[in-house]
């Protein structure tokens, strides 16, 4: 009885000082990156040659979507830094014309760590660490059965170092 009442006291004594944390989980939310949508606002133009449009972000991060004659990409932006992933292939880099913002929910906040977005002719994802200033690509993922859990698993990958 006196081993019960000590393993009893014991099991207490531990559960009342082992901290409970909040365990994060994964999530996804997704925005328009479609130079057709009307979320997507036009904010620079040179008579053909190229657009620029801000999209819907999260974060305090900015989306520019950039089509030219010589190619197109995104833009990512915190601050004043921008991340750029520019591709030569014109007239419609975006296939899918969503972003993926990957963000560990935790509580009542978001951390929003990642977003993966489509290529279109050669089709592959771009994952693109969300660290503000510090943004930067993770990589490109090339078109595979799997290729989207390849890349979460990159995006959701807090150690994953930057291409650089």
């Amino acid at each position: 009885m006196k081993t019960v009442k000590s393993l009893l006291y014991a099991s207490v004594f531990l559960t009342s000082i082992t901290p409970i944390t909040a365990i994060a989980q994964v999530k996804s939310a997704y925005t328009s990156i479609d130079n057709n949508d009307k979320q997507c606002k036009l904010v620079d133009s040179a008579g053909g040659s190229y657009e620029i449009r801000n999209c819907p972000s999260f974060a305090g991060y900015r989306v520019e979507r950039v089509d030219g004659k010589n190619g197109s990409g995104l833009n990512i932006g915190y601050g004043t830094k921008l991340v750029a992933y520019f591709d030569n292939e014109p007239a419609g880099l975006i296939n899918g014309n969503t972003a993926e913002w990957r963000y560990q929910q935790s509580g009542n906040g978001q951390n929003y760590h990642a977003l993966i977005f489509r290529t279109s002719k050669t089709p592959r994802l771009v994952v693109i660490r969300l660290d503000k200033e510090n943004s930067c690509i993770l990589g490109v993922i090339p078109q595979s059965n799997d290729m989207n859990d390849k890349a979460r698993k990159l995006a959701d990958n807090l150690s994953a170092r930057c291409n650089r």
